[in-house]
């Protein structure tokens, strides 16, 4: 239930001189429905049946600083009470009820009661980065737009393959420390064609997405590649991430994929590696929640 209700990091309402910080650790602020339109909307909404549709805004990986400082996440899908993102924002009745959006709930009675705490809000990061996201049994990938990637650094690109699709390139890797344990007969979901695949051997766990010839992940694109109806266990811990991606250079003119991991002690030369492992730093983000 943690991932339905949102909250941007990225709010800075510079007419107004109101940042993120600033709102969230002001509950006087938080009430003021001048700095916090989409809040009380929601409010409104779920107090009246004459208010109209559900007014929250989808999360998106460009969110306006402004108006979307609550951001509601469409995959939201609680499997076990069978209540998905449509159910609960089609129905007051369950939006009121605090066992279906807990989230919710801890904010409203943050913004009301001075004892009790700090912020509950999530937050969504600034997606300068290649996030991973990962829950007890769920592994998310959120790929920032490409103007966004290539500010990390001025030689860094998406791949971009003869189709024109624009995103990581030939393969991601992603290395666990212990075995994932799924659930007895079930089928890897595919993405953008491409078969994720599970791998074990010499101590060895990993997922992969493969395409030698096309882009595998799209930029600016949210995945979920592992979700809890595939798991019979937690996911273990992420070692490190290894993936293929593009490369702009005067120096270097090249349209192969060029590698990338997350493991710094894998990159052994100071400047661009042609040939092997590159690390840049801010690249990649893994979140554990």
């Amino acid at each position: 239930m943690s991932s339905f209700l949102l909250v941007s990091e990225k709010y800075n309402d510079t007419e107004n001189v109101i940042t993120y910080n600033s709102l969230t650790t002001n509950r006087g602020l938080f009430k003021n429905s001048l700095y916090n339109n989409n809040f009380w909307n929601l409010v409104n909404w779920m107090n009246n049946v004459n208010y109209g549709d559900f007014p929250g805004v989808k999360l998106s990986l460009l969110l306006d600083v402004n108006t979307n400082f609550i951001c509601f996440d469409a995959s939201y899908n609680d499997t076990e009470n069978v209540i998905t993102y449509n159910s609960l924002t089609t129905n007051r009745g369950l939006f009121k009820n605090s066992l279906y959006n807990r989230q919710f709930w801890n904010l409203v009675n943050w913004m009301n009661n001075v004892n009790y705490g700090d912020f509950p809000g999530n937050l969504i990061p600034d997606n300068n980065f290649i996030l991973f996201a990962k829950e007890s049994r769920q592994l998310r990938i959120t790929l920032p737009p490409s103007e966004t990637i290539e500010s990390i650094d001025s030689n860094l690109s998406y791949f971009t393959d003869t189709n024109g699709e624009i995103g990581i390139s030939s393969f991601i890797t992603i290395y666990f420390d212990g075995p994932i344990v799924f659930k007895s007969g079930i089928t890897l979901p595919s993405f953008e064609g491409n078969q994720l695949t599970y791998h074990t051997g010499s101590g060895s766990y990993s997922l992969e997405l493969y395409n030698i010839n096309n882009v595998i992940l799209k930029n600016d694109t949210i995945y979920d590649l592992i979700t809890s109806d595939l798991l019979d266990g937690d996911l273990p811990d992420i070692l490190r991430i290894d993936m293929g991606l593009g490369y702009i250079s005067d120096s270097v003119k090249t349209e192969d994929t060029i590698l990338y991991t997350s493991d710094s002690a894998l990159d052994t030369n100071d400047g661009f590696y042609a040939d092997g492992f590159n690390h840049l730093n801010g690249l990649f983000e893994i979140v554990v929640n």
